[in-house]
């Protein structure tokens, strides 16, 4: 017999063996490995991490169904997404150029602070989708409106009143943003650009302002010194009547006071007086035609002269 047919029948013939305990549990490591794997990628997306200022929405195939607030949350990855809006104050920078009541044309900007409603995000995620889809909704609204608001005023209304033209900006937004699910917080006018022409028209305006206020800063000047003068006036007069009315009573006095002294008292004040005020002059001659009559300082007659005849006046 051939010894080669004889290895190939033992080969044949030879009993399998069991498997070994180990690649049992091989085998089982290798499906846990599998399953694992598989749950997180199932599990892992459905995971969602909202951070705060942010407000999620749960949209279920497609549709938004449910608000959920900043935190860690499941939403299964193959039914449901999370579309994320921002709760936080927005800015939205608008420039414009628009024309006033008066015809004057004019360029600026304004800048409008807004804030999503967040009991709306859910009619915001079915109406708009997402932020950029309602900023750019907003942002030929918010123009529109501004024009419209300044179409109502004259150029110098503008010029004077900026404060009072940014917050009716802002009552008029105010008016409509509820129809986007939004509030309006702030609105700030940033500039406004006037023509060459327009602005050299108020600057000459200012001029003469300021030179009407000067003119009538002078005016008021002058009524205050004239009143201050009339005032002083008054009171120099005042004071003189009082001196008068004061020396008429003390004349009074003094007049009664002298009635009631005696002849000779009285003379002899008067002497008093007259030497106390005399000045030195010596006495005087007062003549007439006829008569010469010389006077001692008292008014008493010294000596009295008789004056010759004039020839001609005794032949007349």
């Amino acid at each position: 017999m051939d010894p080669m047919n004889e290895t190939i029948k033992e080969v044949k013939i030879k009993p399998v063996k069991a498997p070994r305990p180990a690649s049992k549990m091989l085998n089982l490591l290798i499906l846990v490995i599998v399953a694992g794997t598989l749950a997180l990628i199932l599990i892992l997306p459905s995971i969602r991490i909202i951070e705060e200022g942010t407000i999620g929405v749960v949209r279920r195939f497609g549709q938004a169904v449910d608000i959920i607030p900043p935190g860690l949350h499941f939403a299964f990855w193959l039914t449901q997404d999370v579309v994320r809006l921002d709760g936080r104050v927005q800015s939205l920078d608008i420039a414009f150029a628009a024309h006033t009541n008066d015809a004057q044309p004019i360029n600026g900007g304004i800048t409008v602070h807004y804030q999503v409603i967040t009991a709306d995000a859910v009619n915001i995620i079915a109406e708009f989708g997402n932020m950029v889809n309602l900023y750019n909704r907003l942002l030929p609204v918010f123009l529109s409106e501004a024009q419209n608001v300044l179409a109502t005023k004259s150029a110098m209304e503008l010029v004077e009143n900026r404060a009072i033209l940014a917050m009716e900006i802002q009552n008029r937004l105010g008016e409509i943003a509820p129809q986007y699910r939004i509030i309006i917080n702030h609105v700030v006018l940033e500039q406004l650009l006037f023509s060459s022409a327009f602005d050299v028209a108020v600057e000459a305006r200012m001029v003469a302002e300021q030179e009407m206020m000067m003119a009538e800063l002078e005016r008021e000047r002058a009524i205050i010194q004239a009143d201050q003068y009339l005032e002083v006036q008054r009171l120099r007069n005042q004071a003189i009547i009082d001196q008068a009315v004061s020396d008429a009573q003390a004349l009074e006095i003094m007049q009664e006071a002298w009635g009631e002294l005696g002849a000779e008292v009285r003379e002899a004040m008067l002497r008093q007086m007259f030497f106390e005020t005399w000045d030195g002059v010596l006495p005087q001659v007062l003549t007439d035609s006829n008569l010469s009559i010389i006077m001692d300082g008292l008014g008493n007659t010294l000596t009295s002269v008789e004056s010759p005849i004039n020839p001609d006046e005794a032949t007349n």
